[in-house]
């Protein structure tokens, strides 16, 4: 059976242990399509969810900016 994107992103923010919501929001996708998608009024499209998949990437790498309130993404 094939998954769809935001479960293959479920999976994958899984992995680095932060919420999908943040993933989205720091990969500067609006906090609307995540929310739409999980009450199932849409799905998200190819370029979305590359966008949140990179993100995640450079999470895993460490690669995001540092801040100062560690609590933050």
């Amino acid at each position: 059976m094939l998954k769809s994107y935001f479960n293959q992103l479920q999976e994958m923010a899984a992995d680095v242990d932060v919420p999908l919501l943040k993933i989205f929001v720091r990969a500067g996708v609006p906090p609307s399509t995540y929310y739409r998608t999980v009450q199932g009024k849409t799905a998200i499209s190819f370029d979305t969810a590359v966008k949140v998949a990179d993100m995640i990437q450079l999470i895993k790498e460490g690669r995001t900016r540092s801040r100062k309130n560690k609590r933050q993404l």
